[in-house]
């Protein structure tokens, strides 16, 4: 019994021996043939043909995964781009292929970015962007990509001569002769075709015509009244109310009634909640539909829109007593600042201006969020905001940082869907839109 034990101990090394054997060739045989393919590799690549390079980089690969291996199929990838034997898109298919083998690789990221940004291709290079940071790789070179990325837009070059903003979103624009309204994602609501058009919001409910005749229109263009000639200009119609210009001063029209409500003003908004804002004898008040005082509160100026609007998420830009702050529709402060001036409030952070004549931003709580330091600022809308740096405006995000260039005389707002429109010529606007808008 002992003996058949040792032959079976001597069979069983054996045995071993002869697998450790054969493993150790397999090893060196697999071995020789990486080696091959990377040396062939090699040779092809000094021939410049390069799409057989990648085959067999690709063939060394296939025996054993290798990061150094990974980024030489990366660049030989790159060879063939620039010698014209390979399409842009499998290339970048390569590229994304490396960066996501190996996330943690910034080289491969920026290499991937860089390149859709240089050719243009900003909706890859957005979505790499993504999978970059959620990657953790980080860069200073990523950092101004993808910038440059997230804030890219396109120009749309028709020139206008006057813009209207809602906060809504909905820009009323002339082209110098006629009158149109523009969405929040800039395609044409109402068409410009309008000799006399006011602004809106959403609902689209609007007094559009002639010199001779307007009439009120509601979101379908079914005619709601007509009026006649002479008035000057209109502000945005809410609650059925629509404030006119006539003679140098202003009134409202009720559209349900049809006729001229009792009082006229020095300046008046576009009616919300039943309670509008309104000049007279030099002091701006709140009244509701009758004409009479809401609350007691007076005030020296009151922040409106282009569009006439003065409120927005229950809340107001006014300034009393030598400052400016925010207020509820009762009149009451609901947070103040030091401050000279102040844009209207989009439901963002709010551009003020400081008695020194910087302008910072203040968030609705009254709380700074960015020093003052600009000439000239705008509230914040669509996650940014228009700033004027040495007489040119640009655009800065929440983190203080010039995404968009001070290259403009003058600048707007950015609606929800990433539509603004800017100016490099007094009187002539055009629009922009960001590939990406975070609605």
């Amino acid at each position: 019994m002992k003996k058949i034990r040792i032959v079976l101990t001597v069979f069983m090394l054996a045995l071993t021996g002869m697998a450790w054997v054969s493993l150790a060739g397999g090893i060196m045989k697999e071995n020789s043939a990486y080696n091959r393919a990377l040396e062939k590799a090699r040779a092809l690549e000094e021939q410049r043909l390069y799409q057989k390079e990648i085959a067999a980089l690709e063939e060394a690969l296939g025996i054993r995964e290798s990061a150094e291996v990974r980024c030489l199929w990366r660049d030989a990838w790159q060879l063939a781009w620039e010698d014209g034997v390979a399409a842009k898109s499998e290339y970048i298919d390569a590229m994304e292929s490396v960066a996501k083998l190996q996330p943690g690789n910034v080289e491969n990221w920026e290499k991937l970015i860089g390149f859709c940004v240089e050719t243009q291709d900003y909706k890859t290079a957005y979505a790499n962007c993504k999978d970059a940071e959620e990657a953790g790789a980080s860069s200073e070179k990523l950092d101004v990509w993808q910038r440059q990325v997230r804030y890219s837009y396109t120009v749309n070059g028709r020139v206008y001569s006057e813009i209207q903003y809602s906060p809504s979103g909905y820009n009323t624009v002339s082209n110098g002769e006629n009158w149109g309204i523009v969405n929040e994602n800039g395609e044409w609501a109402v068409d410009c075709t309008w000799e006399f058009l006011s602004p809106v919001t959403s609902g689209l409910v609007r007094l559009a015509g002639d010199v001779q005749e307007l009439r009120i229109m509601d979101n379908k263009s079914v005619v709601q009244a007509i009026l006649g000639g002479g008035i000057e200009a209109a502000r945005v119609i809410a609650d059925g109310i629509l404030p006119v210009l006539e003679d140098g001063s202003w009134r409202y029209y009720d559209s349900a009634s049809q006729t001229f409500m009792q009082g006229s003003y020095e300046d008046a908004s576009s009616y919300a909640g039943g309670i509008a804002a309104v000049k007279e004898n030099g002091k701006w008040k709140l009244a509701d539909r009758n004409g009479s005082q809401v609350g007691n509160a007076e005030f020296e100026d009151i922040s409106l829109y282009s569009g006439g609007e003065y409120l927005y998420d229950g809340i107001f830009v006014a300034k009393s007593g030598g400052e400016y702050g925010l207020y509820d529709q009762k009149g009451v402060l609901v947070a103040g600042i030091a401050s000279t001036d102040m844009d209207v409030f989009t439901g963002e952070w709010i551009a003020y201006q400081e008695p020194g004549g910087r302008w910072g931003f203040m968030d609705k709580k009254g709380d700074v969020m960015i020093e003052p330091q600009y000439e000239n600022a705008k509230s914040f809308s669509g996650g940014l905001a228009a700033v004027c740096i040495d007489g040119m405006w640009g655009f800065i995000n929440e983190a203080n940082e010039l995404v968009i260039e001070n290259r403009f005389v003058d600048a707007g707002y950015f609606t929800s869907g990433g539509v603004c429109f800017v100016s490099e010529a007094a009187g002539e606007y055009y629009m922009i839109t960001l590939r990406f808008p975070e609605r």
